[in-house]
Order: C-alpha cells, then sequence, then structure tokens
C-alpha cells in the first residue's frame, strides 16, 4: 500500500483504504477474499507523521487437530510513527517507526501490513475449541463422523 506524503502531510482522519492481499509481500498467508482494508489516521507530528487505526484482514489457517481451513476475520489496531530522522525512538508504548527519506513521494507500507497480519497468526490454529481432531489409526475427520477403530490403552495420544 502506497501512502503519499502530500496526503500525509494535509493529515485525515478514519480514511478507508484498500488493497489487494496479492500487493502483499509473501508471508504464506492466504486470505479469504483476497482483500485486505484498513482505517487510518495521519496527523503530523514533530519528526514526521503518526499513522493509527486498524487493519481488517480475513486470513485462512489450517487447523492443527482436524488439517480443516478455515478464515479468521481480524481486526488489528496499527499505530506507526514515519520519521526521516535514524536514531528516532518513540516514546509512545506500541507505536513501531518506519523510516523514509526526505525526498520521497510515497510511502510503501505493504511489508508493515503483511508483518503485522502474519504476526496475529495463533501459535495453534483450531477451527473450534470442540474440534475432535482427526482418527490417529484411519485418519477420519472425527468432527464428520465416527469410525470403528481401537486404540490401544498403552498407546497414549495426545492432542493439543
Amino acid at each position: 500500500m502506497k501512502l503519499k506524503i502530500s496526503e500525509l502531510n494535509s493529515e485525515f482522519q478514519d480514511r478507508f483504504f484498500e488493497m489487494s492481499a496479492g500487493d502483499l509481500p509473501d508471508r504464506g498467508t492466504v486470505f479469504r477474499d483476497g482483500i485486505i482494508q484498513c482505517r487510518l489516521t495521519a496527523k503530523t507530528v514533530q519528526n514526521g507523521f503518526e499513522i493509527s487505526g486498524e487493519v481488517y484482514a480475513t486470513p485462512e489457517y489450517e487447523c492443527i487437530r482436524c488439517l480443516d481451513v478455515h478464515s479468521v476475520s481480524h481486526t488489528l489496531p496499527i499505530q506507526l510513527i514515519l520519521c526521516t530522522e535514524k536514531g528516532f525512538t518513540s516514546k509512545e508504548n506500541g507505536a513501531d517507526i518506519v523510516y523514509y527519506s526526505e525526498n520521497q513521494e510515497y510511502l510503501e507500507l505493504s511489508s508493515t501490513f503483511a508483518d503485522i497480519i502474519e504476526l496475529a497468526k495463533p501459535m495453534n490454529p483450531v477451527c473450534a475449541k470442540q474440534c475432535k481432531g482427526l482418527c490417529p489409526v484411519c485418519g477420519i475427520n472425527k468432527n464428520n463422523g465416527s469410525c470403528f477403530c481401537k486404540i490401544n490403552d498403552n498407546e497414549k495420544w495426545n492432542y493439543i
């Protein structure tokens, strides 16, 4: 996603942006609808600009129990300081700093948005808390039906 520096200079509040998921750098994430939306507010600060708002994305994850693919709608907060001064550090908690050159016309933030979305990925994605997973013997998805497999009592199956 490209933002014009001139747009940032004019400041804006609660402005909606939309980008194709294909425009993001590949992080291995698949999106249900292929669209990433965001609502951003930009204001001028001492060393550049502050961008805040939310990113709306619907990535698809593979359940670690049953291996079915499911999608999750995320509303992710974003807070960035866009700065030309390389040694600048933010005093605000939670704000990431993106450096840019004073002679740039545009700021490319696709990589930053891709990182934010990828970092929201759960460590162990499951389709539902009640997911029964796969049978360790025959592999049937126990959410969709039962099997008649017998598991040796001496063997312990650890389900996440």
